[in-house]
């Protein structure tokens, strides 16, 4: 995808997202419905988990 581990670590470790197009980029990776990507869940302080 063109991206670093470090930027990868960011993403998993809700640091950063992904832009958009990454996002498609990676449904297409996984062959997956975007909308599954895009569902987040929320802790109680408002923090995506």
């Amino acid at each position: 995808m063109g991206v670093t581990d470090m930027t990868v670590s960011r993403w998993k470790t809700n640091k950063i997202q992904p832009s958009m197009a990454q996002f498609v980029k990676i449904a297409r990776l996984l062959r997956v419905d975007i909308k599954g990507l895009l569902e987040v869940d929320f802790d109680a302080e408002g923090k995506i988990i």
